[in-house]
Order: structure tokens, then C-alpha cells, then sequence
């Protein structure tokens, strides 16, 4: 058992993001972590060691955390949210040592599943007879809330399909593109559409972008009515203007903790800081065309 560990109050200014073995999912339902945070103030502390020499921590476990912290230090500058409760722990000896402390909590995150979520937020909806009156309660978005009642409200076989990896792997995204599919073809226990309509609708949602997903939406909702297939081959013939294409790149650990303290100065996300910087550089280094 390590006896030095110490739990102190730091700036967040004073705060960097060390080697973590979380690459996805970090700005998922960010903004649920921070009003759970506003809600019922911060339950967990995040692990930081001191840098050496230097008035500066970096975070080995709790990103999520500090960046909700980072949300409501910008919505409540005057609320406290400046600084963020750590336990202090020596530096690891080396960046290995780094990323297998970060391997090791998020491992033993055991999340809730969707059905504990679900219950408990109805019991909070029967009890208190009014939605936002549940979010604040119990800490999470009035629309997180809503989804949580209205997917209680599907049949077994779309519950399933909402774990069991069918529409994409994680939970809280299938059950998000299954009720999108539920709202624009209208379906209902009683009705003649079909659950597997459904499913095949919510699958198509998880694997296109954000702007392609829009895009067949919209297709869609002119007539809910038409097959899938139809309402995709139409869309694909249309032409559009062109849309923003994703990258997934690899950063150095002194490159991260740079984007980290660029992202914070510009209170953004390290991905909206990234593609800022590139998009600048881009504007330098490529000229644009005369064509």
C-alpha cells in the first residue's frame, strides 16, 4: 500500500494530460459528467504527480474529470471550478510505468449498463413527476434523461439489440441511434414497423459520419415510409457540397502535453485545438490554388 499518497486542491492551470491509455470516448457525454459534477459536486479525485522542478502536475488518471472541470470553470468562472481535487503520487519512473496506471483504472471502470441507468432514473421520474426535476436530481441532461425513459419504453428484442454489440459496441451510442431510428419511422410497440427496420436504420446511424448521417435523415423524413435502400441510393445521387473528412493521428507525449496547454488556452477540446493548428498551418505551408 503506497502510505504518500496525498489529497490536495490544484489550479487547473497548474494541470496537464500524461500518457493515457483512453484514446476514444473521452468527450463522450462530457457535458452529462459535468452537470453530474454541478450536481452533486466532485465524488471522485482525479491522480497527479508533481513534475519535477516545475509548479506543475500531470494527470495520470481523471482526464474526463478535469475536462468537465475545464466546462464548468468556462460556464461558472465565479463558482469555484478553478481547482479540482487530486490525490498527489510520486512520479512513476518511466512512461511505461505511466501508461500502466492509466491501463489499470480504466480496466477496473466497471460502467453502469443501461438497465441499472434506466431504472433508476424512471424511479426518480415516477417520484418526482417531472424531467428536469430527474436531471438535476440525478445529475445528468435533461435530454440524457428523457432517452434513459423513452428506450425503458422498447420492446425486449430493440433492448437487446441496444447491448449486445448488433448496432454498434458501445451502449450509450446504440441506444442514442436506435431511438433516432424510433423518431423519424415513427415506430411503435403496435404498429406495422418493424423492429429489425429499426436496427438495420440504427446501424447505417453508427457507421456514417455526422454530416452523412444528417444527410439521409433528412432524405428520410420527406417520406418515412420508403425502404432504406432507396432513400440511401438517392441520397448518394445527389450531390452536395463536400464535407469535412475526419484524421485519427498518434502525438509524441511532449506533443500531447502541448496540445493540452493549447486546447486549455483556447478553451476548446484537444481535437477542435488540433484541427485548428493544422488548418493554420495548412493556410501557410499549401498555398491555395489558382485554379
Amino acid at each position: 500500500m503506497n502510505s504518500s499518497l496525498e489529497l490536495v486542491q490544484i489550479s487547473l492551470e497548474k494541470l496537464g494530460v500524461g500518457p493515457n491509455i483512453r484514446k476514444h470516448n473521452i468527450e463522450m457525454e462530457l457535458d452529462d459528467l459535468a452537470i453530474n459534477i454541478r450536481a452533486n459536486g466532485q465524488t471522485q479525485p482525479i491522480l497527479v504527480y508533481k513534475k519535477k522542478d516545475l509548479d506543475e502536475y500531470e494527470v495520470l488518471e481523471g482526464q474526463r474529470r478535469l475536462n468537465a472541470f475545464d466546462i464548468l470553470n468556462t460556464k461558472y468562472p465565479t463558482d469555484g471550478y478553478d481547482k479540482i481535487y487530486a490525490v498527489l503520487t510520486p512520479e512513476p519512473e518511466n512512461d511505461n510505468k505511466k501508461m500502466s496506471i492509466s491501463l489499470g483504472s480504466n480496466m477496473n471502470q466497471l460502467s453502469m449498463t443501461i438497465d441499472d441507468i434506466q431504472v433508476a432514473v424512471i424511479k426518480l421520474w415516477k417520484e418526482l413527476s417531472n424531467m428536469k426535476l430527474v436531471a438535476e436530481e440525478y445529475g445528468i441532461s435533461e435530454k440524457t434523461a428523457k432517452k434513459y425513459v423513452r428506450g425503458a419504453r422498447l420492446n425486449e428484442r430493440l433492448q437487446n439489440a441496444s447491448v449486445s454489440g448488433e448496432v454498434c459496441a458501445e451502449a450509450d451510442e446504440a441506444i442514442d441511434h436506435i431511438m433516432e431510428a424510433v423518431d423519424l419511422l415513427n415506430w411503435t410497440k403496435d404498429n406495422d414497423v418493424s423492429d429489425e427496420k429499426i436496427i438495420k436504420a440504427a446501424k447505417s446511424f453508427a457507421e456514417k459520419t455526422e454530416a452523412d448521417k444528417h444527410d439521409l435523415i433528412n432524405e428520410w423524413e420527406k417520406d418515412p415510409e420508403r425502404d432504406q435502400d432507396e432513400v440511401e441510393e438517392t441520397v448518394a445521387a445527389t450531390p452536395g457540397t463536400r464535407k469535412p473528412k475526419s484524421y485519427r493521428i498518434t502525438l509524441d507525449p511532449d506533443s500531447d502535453d502541448s496540445l493540452s496547454k493549447y486546447s486549455k488556452s483556447r478553451n476548446k477540446a484537444p481535437g477542435a485545438a488540433a484541427a485548428e493548428i493544422v488548418i493554420d498551418q495548412l493556410k501557410t505551408l499549401v498555398p491555395p490554388s489558382e485554379d
